[in-house]
């Protein structure tokens, strides 16, 4: 029997949106997967240009306030190279990636060497050093910026979920007080059966006992 192929458990919106524990508050971050695959697209990229050497790397940010990049790194490349194990990213072979993360005082040691054949791609950078690696990059076409910045179009796709979420929510509403106008008129219409019913009763018990008193009389 031929072993079973591993199910690819890479890019679905439970497990691999990175969550942000915030004031005991989880956060989903939602640009987290156009993210990872802006960095795949550049991967392959670097390999159509017959790149032998590939360098992800990551700019390093306070370990107390650069909460995102600290959580995005592991997680990105964990589904690289779960892609790559799985031939999701054409031409890519694991042996010529290398990954690293580098304090924001070596970016110029970092893209001297990305020439040639050796391609960088920086894929992970707090947001207060990216005016910094932009400078240090210059025009070298060697050097791929991936990292997700504030306000780019990810925060276009952002809003329209929340104005999804916003009409969804509204006619969520709609139906609730649609059942609940609804349910009222039910209720008044069986409280206005059961009073029927209950009058018809009167009046038929009151024609009983007259006609009782009647045949009494009689």
């Amino acid at each position: 029997m031929k072993d079973k192929k591993k199910k690819l458990t890479i890019f679905t919106e439970k497990e691999d949106i990175i969550t942000i524990v915030k004031s005991n508050k989880e956060i989903k971050v939602p640009w987290f997967e156009s993210y990872v695959a802006q960095t795949v697209k550049s991967i392959e990229e670097a390999f159509r240009f017959k790149a032998k050497r590939i360098i992800l790397t990551g700019i390093k940010g306070d370990i107390q306030k650069g909460k995102f990049t600290l959580l995005e790194w592991p997680k990105m490349i964990q589904i690289i190279q779960e892609a790559i194990e799985h031939e999701k990213i054409k031409g890519a072979s694991w042996e010529t990636i290398e990954e690293r993360r580098i304090s924001i005082d070596f970016i110029d040691e970092l893209i001297k060497r990305a020439d040639g054949d050796t391609h960088i791609i920086i894929c992970s950078c707090p947001e207060i050093f990216m005016e910094k690696v932009n400078k240090a990059c210059g025009n070298n076409r060697n050097v791929h910026l991936t990292f997700a910045r504030s306000g780019d179009i990810n925060k276009l796709f952002s809003d329209k979920r929340l104005e999804k979420k916003k009409d969804r929510s509204k006619q969520k509403n709609k139906s609730k007080q649609k059942n609940k106008s609804k349910q009222k008129i039910k209720s008044k219409t069986k409280q206005k059966s059961k009073s029927k019913s209950k009058t018809k009763q009167k009046s038929k018990s009151k024609s009983k006992s007259k006609q009782k008193s009647k045949s009494g009389k009689k």
